[in-house]
């Protein structure tokens, strides 16, 4: 049995370019020892997991969800209570062009040595700091009382700047008017009439 699973996992390290044996893992481990030099803590080291850099496909899939969880986090209500602090708030962030924009943001700002991190970092430094300064735009003084209109509407849109390079943008999308009681929602788009449908 052992000898099958060493053969299963060089054939698996071995398909992705890793050249594994048990000499390079001996090889991994003192060289962990030599630059660590505390045997208490190498000592307890059981395992070494090779970890690959992401696709193309996958960064862009990330930074999709954290695209989302960003859209989450300002679609709360305003808050003004000193615990809490939440300026930015009561917003709608839509991607029109998820697709395109993800992989642009991807291309552009992942790192394979910092993996997932490197895009988290570009969707709250790019796209928050840009939806930040497009929501400032409107130089309205930010009150609770916004909670009870419209959703303010932004747009995470890609500007081509040259070939190969885009540039992310957040951009105002008017208001969205969420009407009806909790069981039934239809939105309705307040800036040129045009019918979202019904959310039920």
């Amino acid at each position: 049995m052992p000898i099958l699973q060493a053969t299963i996992k060089q054939d698996f390290l071995s398909e992705f370019g890793v050249r594994a044996s048990q000499s390079s893992i001996s090889n991994l481990r003192s060289l962990l020892a030599d630059n660590l030099s505390q045997a208490p803590f190498t000592g307890r080291i059981n395992l070494i997991a090779p970890f690959f850099p992401f696709s193309a496909s996958e960064n862009a899939v990330l930074a999709h969800k954290f695209i989302l969880a960003l859209a989450d986090k300002v679609r709360q209500p305003i808050n003004l209570t000193p615990s809490i602090k939440r300026y930015i708030g009561h917003v709608h962030l839509s991607v029109p062009d998820d697709g395109r924009v993800c992989a642009d943001i991807a291309k552009a700002y992942y790192h394979a040595e910092t993996g997932a991190r490197s895009l988290y970092h570009a969707v709250n430094n790019v796209v928050r700091d840009a939806l930040f300064d497009a929501y400032c735009d409107d130089q309205e003084l930010v009150r609770e009382s916004i909670n009870e209109g419209p959703l303010r509407r932004f747009a995470v849109k890609a500007k081509p700047v040259k070939t190969g390079v885009s540039e992310v943008r957040v951009l105002r999308d008017g208001f969205l008017k969420i009407k009806g009681s909790q069981d039934k929602v239809k939105l309705e788009k307040l800036d040129n009439g045009e019918d979202l449908g019904e959310v039920v």
